[in-house]
């Protein structure tokens, strides 16, 4: 019921997870495969990086998961499962959400999506790492999308939510390797007050020295 009663372990926890993957298809190297020939669902092997959000309109809440595919190598999948509650029961869809057919037999997925509903404008926006500049038809930065049922995306004229780099309070502006897993923290009316993202100047993959640091951007708005 509060912030006082989470941090004294007043809460109540469930004996079991609110989902679990509903086909398990691989080629290989795989526990408990699902039976060949089976449809792959967005929910396969792994639900991972949930994101909530709550449908005031239609008084259901919205559960943004990550799954994994081969087809026929790895690629990372988003799905949505949809419940009357936070605790459930949560059904998954078998939509896919957040892709994109580029027309040449790929897909583009985004990663790490923020998700909310803007209550005024009726529709969920997603704000997300695009890896190869796809979504923004740029370079590798932040997109942004929208939806007005939080299934069907699509992407606006302008796509790009940020490029990967920081401007400073005097200015500069400061190239980063990496700006993702983004964060925003929201107002009363549901606009973007602040971007919270997980950066790194320099290459981050072989790094062991705590260099890489979150980030707090402060969103200027137009008048």
């Amino acid at each position: 019921n509060s912030i006082k009663e989470l941090l004294e372990g007043k809460f109540s926890c469930n004996e079991q997870p609110l989902l679990a993957p509903r086909t398990r298809v691989k080629p290989d190297n795989v526990l408990e495969p699902s039976p060949e020939g089976t449809v792959t669902k967005p929910d396969n092997l792994i639900l991972v990086n949930p994101a909530v959000v709550y449908h005031p309109l239609k008084k259901k809440y919205y559960l943004y998961f990550k799954g994994n595919v081969y087809d026929p190598t790895w690629r990372g999948v988003h799905g949505v499962a949809i419940a009357d509650a936070p605790e459930g029961p949560f059904i998954v869809q078998d939509d896919y959400v957040f892709e994109f057919e580029t027309g040449d037999n790929r897909k583009l997925n985004a990663e790490d999506p923020f998700v909310w509903y803007h209550r005024k404008d009726n529709c969920f926006y997603a704000v997300f790492k695009d890896f190869t500049g796809g979504f923004t038809k740029g370079k590798p930065g932040l997109a942004i999308m929208y939806a007005e049922d939080g299934i069907h995306w699509k992407l606006p004229e302008y796509s790009l939510f940020m490029n990967k780099e920081i401007i400073l309070k005097n200015g500069e502006r400061i190239k980063v390797d990496r700006l993702e897993r983004p964060q925003l923290l929201l107002d009363e009316n549901d606009e973007p007050m602040v971007l919270y993202s997980a950066c790194s100047v320099t290459p981050l993959n072989m790094k062991q020295d705590g260099s890489s640091f979150n980030i707090q951007i402060p969103i200027l708005r137009n008048k």
